[in-house]
């Protein structure tokens, strides 16, 4: 019975929980994510974890089962074909990828103790800079 599986009272709650079922690398890319913005790069994501690009994928299939992340495509394309040419085109096979939701990233950025929010903000950062510099 639901009675036995009581909903946590905040949205932070709800993500806490949902956070809580991932595996810990796949909550360490999801946080690094949730850091680098609402739109990322997974190449990003793997220089910052100092991880392949391989594990760091494996990551986010599991994100997008569990519908944190989805591919990202530029604008909005109401039928399927054309966004499966846009992402094949300029999407997943990049690497791009953005939140869901807006709120869902902010609440998993909201739920990191400061000090751990400011170590992976230097980490990303720190990413983003060896990727100019090459």
């Amino acid at each position: 019975p639901l009675g036995d599986f009581p909903l946590p009272e905040t949205a932070d709650g709800l993500v806490e929980r949902r956070l809580a079922l991932l595996p810990r690398f796949t909550r360490r890319v999801l946080v690094l994510a949730a850091i680098a913005g609402t739109r990322f790069d997974a190449a990003l994501l793997a220089a910052a974890e100092g991880e392949t690009r391989s594990a760091v994928a494996a990551a986010l299939v599991v994100l997008m089962d569990r519908r944190f992340v989805r591919p990202w495509v530029p604008g909005w394309l109401p039928r399927p074909r054309d966004r499966d040419r846009a992402l094949a085109a300029a999407g997943a096979s990049c690497g791009r990828f953005e939140f869901l939701c807006p709120t869902l990233r902010e609440a998993v950025c909201h739920l990191l103790p400061e000090a751990r929010r400011r170590a992976v903000e230097r980490e990303i950062e720190a990413a983003r800079a060896l990727a100019v510099a090459r």
